[in-house]
């Protein structure tokens, strides 16, 4: 169940992207943009990497109070069938009830963002 209300999160994340003027997918996408910087000098380098692992490490309420301010900065601007306190709410119970499995034992994942739920990176 906790997954079906991860993947309305999703849903409802990714429309959000247009307000972070910062989103890139990958290092590819970067160096996609950046090929139209040439021609760059002859000893230019360019070097670009994907963050891994960086979710687990996030504090969780810090993480729903950054989150949270931050959508309800953008309030005014999203439609008006924007479920927005139905989404913090959502956040909320995702990030504190993911439990998981490792080998045949359940955890329930105190600290940080699960990266298997839909919901971990917008």
């Amino acid at each position: 169940m906790l997954n079906h209300l991860s993947r309305w999160l999703d849903f409802w994340l990714q429309k959000m992207k247009p307000f972070i003027p910062t989103y890139l997918k990958d290092c590819g996408q970067l160096l996609d943009l950046l090929s139209y910087l040439r021609p760059l000098p002859p000893n230019a380098k360019l070097f670009a990497a994907d963050a891994n692992s960086m979710y687990t490490n996030i504090d969780t309420e810090h993480a729903l109070q950054v989150i949270g301010n931050w959508l309800d900065s953008l309030e005014d601007q999203l439609p008006p069938d924007f479920p927005l306190e139905a989404i913090k709410d959502a956040m909320a119970i995702v990030i504190r009830n993911n439990i998981f499995e490792w080998g045949d034992k359940n955890f329930l994942q105190l600290l940080g963002t699960a990266m298997e739920i839909s919901s971990a990176i917008m």
